[in-house]
């Protein structure tokens, strides 16, 4: 099914249909749209919790929230991100780490 929206973005740009193929599958799918709603939820707990405590500033509040949550998620998917790439490298041979001290003559 996937498939069915995919294959028209690889005419028009075959890397990014190359790059979906590998990367978007029904786990990933599955674990994104958790995610998405463990943070909708904590959202809406958090401005619960704000409306009751502290409602003239409700709107202020809640974008603090947000901000907050998206660095969190930035920072965590980030940093997954780079070692899942550092891993791949390792195991395929090709990381070559430069020595950036100068060479003695």
């Amino acid at each position: 099914m996937l498939e069915l929206f995919i294959e028209p973005l690889s005419i028009w740009n075959p890397q990014l249909g190359r790059e979906l193929k590998s990367r978007l599958n029904w786990p990933n799918i599955g674990i994104a749209t958790a995610i998405s709603i463990l943070m909708q939820w904590l959202t809406f707990l958090g401005s619960d919790w704000i409306r009751i405590h502290d409602s003239p500033k409700w709107w202020l509040n809640i974008c603090e929230l947000l901000d907050k949550e998206i660095w969190l998620a930035l920072a965590i998917g980030g940093t997954y991100l780079i070692a899942q790439d550092f891993d791949r490298e390792l195991r395929s041979g090709t990381l070559d780490i430069v020595n950036l001290s100068p060479a003695n003559p």
